[in-house]
């Protein structure tokens, strides 16, 4: 008896969880709940990595895109330096997620293990035409992207960057100062 041995494994991107962000109206007078997708990016899927070099590529005035493509790379490459890092995606896309729809990305983050098993937060991107936008297309993109991951871990770590707004943005968000630490950001889940 001959048996075949064959890896029916498809490489796509994970569908990970929903969560609601608001979508403008055609007529731009306000905003309805949309459902949007999180997803892992699986670095050894071309289209996956495709859809990160155009975020990198083309979101105008974008601080982290390109570093966050970079650890896709790196990752499909095997690094050991972003051996337990992961890449996750909240796009508009519902269905799918084996050809991830480079146009429909809202947003990117980066994150890694700490020893303690709490996720740190490497990189986090909204595409800048929703932030940069007195009236985008969607709204609370960056907030569905940190609800979604104080799902999967209780306890959240970052240093943002420098600007005010962004740190706004953490303590909006339930992070706190840690104290003694510059510019070091934490959030927990309370029991």
């Amino acid at each position: 008896m001959r048996i075949e041995k064959y890896n029916s494994t498809i490489f796509k991107a994970k569908f990970v969880n929903v969560e609601n962000v608001g979508k403008a109206f055609k007529d731009r007078s306000g905003y309805s709940n949309q459902q949007v997708s999180f997803v892992k990016i699986d670095p050894f899927n071309s289209d996956d990595i495709k859809a990160l070099e155009y975020a990198a590529k083309f979101w105008e005035n974008d601080k982290f895109a390109l570093n966050i493509y970079h650890v896709a790379c790196a990752l499909r490459n095997k690094s050991k330096y972003y051996r337990d890092h992961e890449v996750y995606a909240l796009t508009a896309q519902r269905a799918d997620y084996e050809k991830l729809k480079d146009t429909d990305i809202l947003g990117l983050v980066q994150v890694s293990p700490l020893e303690d098993k709490s996720m740190f937060i490497e990189h986090f991107q909204v595409d800048p035409g929703l932030v940069n936008n007195m009236q985008p297309k969607y709204k609370g993109v960056g907030t569905a992207i940190l609800n979604l991951l104080k799902l999967m871990n209780d306890k959240i770590s970052c240093f943002p960057s420098a600007e005010k707004s962004v740190k706004d943005f953490y303590t909006k968000n339930g992070f706190k100062k840690y104290p003694d630490v510059i510019n070091y950001y934490v959030w927990q889940k309370t029991v």
